[in-house]
């Protein structure tokens, strides 16, 4: 499995990617286009403010934003899957504002090649 932790962070309660992201992003999308047959997740995570059903829920909408915008780039849908994790898998201590920071993030990882 290839993993890859980016710089894609967002604002507390927020699922807007702003343009900081967008270098990253486009190396996801040369690399995923140059395998058609790889299959990637975009995991997306929270940090603990808020309650554990929402956390989930705007993680789900962070992993799907970036997923829209790399099939919006022109990856086929069919290699992206979108999955939200919440604040189930910090990184950090959810301790200081710069740790929750961190903690509010898309990780990629190339699961599978599909048929």
């Amino acid at each position: 499995v290839l993993s890859r932790t980016g710089a894609i962070y967002f604002r507390s309660a927020s699922a807007r990617l702003d343009n900081q992201s967008r270098p990253l992003l486009a190396e996801v999308v040369g690399v995923v286009g140059k395998c058609p047959g790889l299959k990637v997740e975009v995991s997306g995570h929270t940090d603990s403010d808020g309650s554990p059903a929402a956390n989930k829920l705007l993680s789900e909408r962070r992993a799907e934003a970036v997923a829209d915008a790399i099939v919006a780039a022109g990856i086929a849908r069919t290699q992206i899957m979108a999955t939200g994790y919440g604040e189930e898998r910090p990184v950090a201590a959810n301790d200081t504002p710069k740790n929750k920071a961190l903690n509010r993030r898309i990780e990629f990882s190339a699961t599978k090649l599909v048929n």
